[in-house]
């Protein structure tokens, strides 16, 4: 169950950050700062999957 809610939250982390990231790459122009938001989208995302649960939330693998 909590793996389930991992991989679920980092696809909305994931799925958020790169359409907010797209509306800033098109919409309004600002390319340079749409790729960095896609970029830490993306590694929080990743982050989230690979969490430790029996040590909390400050411990990655």
């Amino acid at each position: 169950m909590i793996v389930w809610f991992r991989v679920m939250l980092s696809g909305w982390i994931l799925f958020c950050g790169l359409a907010v990231s797209w509306f800033l790459c098109g919409a309004t122009g600002h390319f340079r700062q749409g790729l960095n938001l896609m970029e830490a989208s993306l590694l929080l995302g990743g982050r989230v999957v690979g969490m430790k649960g029996e040590k909390g939330f400050d411990t990655f693998r």
